[in-house]
């Protein structure tokens, strides 16, 4: 039932006699007191939830500019996270290939300096392996930091949702 329902209900029993002018006031302040409440109340739940939701939004908003330290540009210029396994995979053929080169240059001519050359990519893809796996460990980190703050706030917010 409604406000106006029930202020039309006090007025008619007014009417009839059934309630002095006192009651009748008394009678009208308390409905409409008690609707006041409600509507403060309400207001402030649509407020806290409000609340809520932005603190989730600046989280995640956070969340993708932190992210971006955490990612490597790829051959074409395009970003991406690092895996481990992608890491070790990378570092692996890089120095396989360095290898390759290595022993390849070494037995076909004999050049010193050729055979010097395979080192380059042994060294850099054992330096890319281990640099693109900590940023992979350190992303996996800082993900899950993520999620427990966020999992923290959704927690917090479905605790004043049961009040």
């Amino acid at each position: 039932m409604n406000i106006a329902d029930e202020v039309k209900k006090l007025h008619d029993l007014h009417q009839r006699g059934g309630l002095t002018q006192e009651e009748f006031a008394a009678a009208k302040a308390a409905v409409l007191g008690t609707t006041k409440m409600d509507g403060e109340l309400a207001m402030a739940s649509h407020f806290d939830a409000v609340q809520m939701q932005n603190d989730i939004d600046r989280l995640d908003r956070e969340w993708q500019v932190e992210r971006e330290n955490y990612m490597l540009r790829g051959k074409h210029g395009g970003r991406y996270v690092p895996t481990r396994a992608m890491s070790i995979l990378t570092g692996v053929l890089m120095t396989g290939f360095g290898i390759f080169w290595t022993f390849s240059a070494t037995s076909a001519s004999g050049a010193a300096l050729m055979s010097f050359l395979g080192v380059i990519p042994i060294l850099v893809g054992i330096g890319f392996g281990i640099y693109s796996y900590s940023k992979a460990v350190e992303y996996e980190q800082a993900y899950e930091r993520y999620q427990r703050r966020r999992e923290r706030l959704l927690a917090g917010s479905l605790e004043d949702m049961k009040r």
